[in-house]
């Protein structure tokens, strides 16, 4: 695999990435149209349920506190915050149902294609390659080519969510949207990251993968020669060497997995901390108000 290939480019990564997408689209759009239409009902659902628990507590809870409220007020704050709670978890549910249901369709396809291709392909090649690994080709290769396909609606949403925190916070400060502006751009470098260093971990895994089945099929299946040759151990060995070459490149790429994770929850917290913090330095300095005193 050349440099170029592994996204030396600087885009190989993202652009094999996208157009895996978009092909995986064109084969079952249905469900993948109605996954994304169900994460963005969640992020429009979500930025109102946050507005309308922030109205409800400035004008229905902290009144309360001095005297009576009328009843109208807390039938809208609840009708409010009972439609958009609703909408949030329909969408919650939409998404990841139809979502299952193209991403389950997609390797259907795929995993025919590739039985329509071993079929097409010259006798020779069925007998230079172990079955397993074939199998693994069908099984595991497949689902690791639509992986990239899963996360696609609910990224969709988490976009959308945040283009419209990032309007609700240009609308109340500059400064408080400055650090959304840059809370973004962070989160694109470490995905881009994050891709460039799991690639090698997990294709080493996608092939270690092959050769684990290759292995165990063809110990399996040639088990009474095994035994009529004393061959246990040694062929026990064999399988123990890919065994653990396989746990090492999947214990590398978790590395790889799990300090990306750490930091992808991490970012976000400071950058509610530092809103917090921004805030009110801009509060004490009266360059905006707060929601009751407005």
């Amino acid at each position: 695999m050349t440099q170029e290939t592994r996204g030396g480019d600087g885009r190989g990564l993202f652009t094999r990435g996208m157009r895996l997408v978009v092909a995986y689209v064109r084969m079952h759009p249905r469900p993948f149209l109605v996954s994304v239409a169900g994460s963005l009902v969640f992020a429009v659902s979500s930025v109102l349920l946050t507005t309308a628990l922030g109205r409800a507590t400035d004008q229905v809870l902290k009144p309360s506190f001095s005297g009576p409220v009328p009843a109208s007020s807390i039938w809208l704050a609840v009708l409010a915050l009972m439609t958009f709670g609703v909408g949030r978890a329909l969408g919650i549910m939409f998404r990841r149902y139809y979502s299952g249901v193209a991403g389950e369709r997609v390797m259907a396809t795929l995993r025919n294609r590739v039985a329509d291709r071993y079929r097409d392909l010259q006798l020779q090649y069925h007998r230079e390659t172990p079955t397993g690994e074939l199998l693994a080709h069908m099984e595991a290769d497949v689902k690791a080519a639509v992986d990239v396909f899963w996360p696609v609606p609910f990224a969709t949403g988490v976009i959308a969510m945040t283009l419209l925190a990032m309007g609700s916070l240009l609308h109340a400060d500059p400064w408080l949207a400055l650090i959304g502006l840059i809370l973004f751009p962070s989160l694109a470098l470490m995905n881009r990251s994050f891709a460039k260093r799991m690639e090698e971990p997990a294709r080493r895994a996608q092939e270690d993968i092959g050769e684990v089945s290759a292995v165990a099929h063809e110990s399996i299946d040639g088990a009474l020669v095994v035994k009529t040759l004393g061959r246990e151990d040694a062929e026990t060995e064999r399988l123990g060497v890919k065994a653990r070459a396989l746990r090492d490149d999947r214990v590398r790429g978790g590395y790889v997995r799990a300090t990306f994770e750490a930091g992808l929850d991490a970012l976000p917290t400071l950058a509610t901390a530092l809103l917090l913090a921004v805030g009110s330095w801009r509060v004490a300095a009266g360059a905006i108000s707060a929601p009751a005193s407005r």
